[in-house]
């Protein structure tokens, strides 16, 4: 999505092969974190919206970050096997119930209706050099009109330092993940 309004880029070195990173990656589990099961459920009692009823609506977000991002109602929008995933969604963040719509890259693309977010995010993985890895995600976000744009801009303020320090977290439990468990480099 080459025209957006909002970015997050994280990155970081791993000591495991690239199919290795980009498995770790895909797999993630948010769950695993005490911090990042906190962070979820403070947004929930910030919108007044309980876990219980997540669950029960299958909108929870724990389990490995493809397969929950997909249930979600995500799409992807391209894939290089161990190089690169995109996945997209239109969305309305700043409600307490958000529901997710993927849609097939050109028509996530060309969608212009007013009222929603455009959100896409990636896993790119490099090899620097044997048992090396660049490990990156990035999101992207572009507003579809004026009035999203001032509702995104206030959800960004209040959630972007939780949402940084989900990313920052799920980083560190992967790079100790594979720390441990070298054989499956």
């Amino acid at each position: 999505m080459p025209n957006f309004q909002y970015r997050e880029h994280l990155s970081t070195l791993v000591s495991a092969s690239p199919s290795r990173a980009y498995d770790a990656m895909r797999s993630f589990d948010f769950s695993r974190s005490w911090m990042i099961r906190t962070i979820f459920s403070t947004r929930e009692l910030l919108f007044g919206v309980s876990s219980r009823q997540n669950r029960k609506n299958n909108t929870g977000v724990f389990g490995p970050l493809l397969e929950s991002t997909l249930n979600l109602g995500w799409s992807i929008l391209e894939e290089v096997p161990n190089r690169e995933l995109v996945v997209g969604a239109l969305t309305q963040p700043w409600l307490a119930k958000v529901n997710f719509e993927g849609l097939p890259g050109p028509e996530f693309i060309n969608f212009t209706k007013p009222g929603f977010a455009k959100i896409v995010w990636n896993i790119e993985v490099s090899e620097i050099k044997p048992n090396l890895t660049f490990l990156a995600t990035e999101t992207r976000v572009a507003l579809t009109d004026h009035n999203s744009r001032r509702k995104f801009r206030i959800y960004w303020f209040l959630f972007s330092p939780g949402i940084r320090l989900i990313r920052w977290l799920a980083f560190r439990i992967i790079k100790r993940d594979i720390k441990n468990d070298p054989g499956s480099s």
